[in-house]
């Protein structure tokens, strides 16, 4: 999906500046994953799907937080 511009780019963006997080739901494989690195390609992303990701959410909520 690079380079295909998603209608929420900029609505996910400003969303981001006003509040610290912001929830994209949606069916599987439609490109949330996709829409989200494309707006901020620098951060950390968590997959709760994958074991190791949610142990380590699940063991230690202030690394998360």
């Amino acid at each position: 999906m690079h380079g295909v511009t998603r209608h929420l780019e900029t609505q996910v963006d400003k969303l981001l500046m006003q509040f610290p997080v912001v929830i994209l739901l949606g069916a599987r494989q439609v490109g949330k994953t996709s829409l989200a690195k494309k707006v901020r390609p620098r951060w950390t992303y968590f997959d709760l799907e994958k074991p190791t990701d949610f142990d380590r959410i699940s063991k230690d909520p202030p690394f998360f937080l």
